[in-house]
């Protein structure tokens, strides 16, 4: 979420799971057996899907938190109890990317949004809808105000269907512009036929991280640049792989020749 305008706001991509290009090794710091490999192949593909929506809804978010007013820094703390001026939102709001929705602010300065609508995404279309609860934390910056975070989103589509929920905090100035935030997100998606997958996401001006457990029980974390999509894939704590993800794909290279690289695109 860049000190600048949210022009690019999508919302969830679903895919099918798919099967991948298998590989072995004999050597133990590498992706080596079969139950290890299903895991790279199957947290790969989920973060293809997920990295790409992780950012926009970061993007949606601070969208949503930027059309908050009134309340530019906190007053005092009463018993521990954050005071803000008042807060406003717009009762009615449209994103201008298909989002449209409602919101209401509380007199302890707490926005609500509800929000939907039906984005076009790789040329499907997908249904959104959602809230997010934004509150004056307790813990401010010496200008502008930061809001707690509680963000809720479904989306479903012919690839299937996904959840969203996110906590953390966004800080913004008194102009909209959001400079600095630090959330938590927990993807859950059921592709249409498959098995739902979950992929735990930080993500901050400076981190982008996502971590599966595969279906065999191996912890595979990726380490992007959320601008360009690529960064690193460790398996079990050891880096593996350099990793691209792109147009629904990712691209995996292994560290280890004598493996072989692979690409796992998402279904269509």
């Amino acid at each position: 979420m860049r000190k600048a305008g949210f022009g690019w706001i999508a919302v969830v991509v679903l895919a099918a799971l798919g099967a991948a290009t298998g590989c072995t090794s004999n050597d133990v710091a590498q992706p080596s057996s079969a139950d290890t490999q299903a895991d790279v192949n199957a947290s790969a593909l989920a973060v293809s899907m997920t990295g790409p929506s992780a950012a926009a809804s970061t993007e949606l978010i601070g969208a949503m938190v930027g059309r908050m007013g009134g309340a530019v820094a906190m007053a005092k703390l009463v018993a521990g109890t954050p005071v803000a001026p008042p807060t406003t939102c717009p009762s009615t709001f449209d994103l201008g990317n298909g989002i449209t929705g409602t919101c209401s602010a509380s007199t302890q300065g707490t926005g609500t949004f509800t929000f939907s609508g039906t984005l076009v995404i790789d040329g499907v279309s997908v249904a959104v809808e959602g809230t997010l609860v934004a509150t004056p934390s307790v813990d401010q910056p010496p200008s502008g105000i930061r809001y707690a975070i509680g963000f809720n989103a479904s989306a479903t589509s012919l690839r299937g269907v996904a959840t969203w929920t996110a906590t953390g905090d966004v800080t913004r100035d008194a102009g909209g512009q959001v400079t600095d935030y630090n959330l938590a997100m927990t993807h859950t998606a059921t592709p249409a036929g498959g098995a739902s997958v979950v992929v735990v996401v930080v993500v901050s001006p400076t981190r982008f991280e996502e971590t599966v457990t595969g279906p065999r029980g191996n912890t595979i974390r990726f380490v992007l640049n959320r601008e360009t999509m690529t960064g690193t894939m460790q398996v079990n704590g050891t880096e593996v792989a350099a990793v691209i993800l792109s147009g629904g794909c990712a691209h995996v290279d292994f560290v280890n020749p004598e493996l072989t690289d692979f690409t796992i695109c998402a279904g269509t």
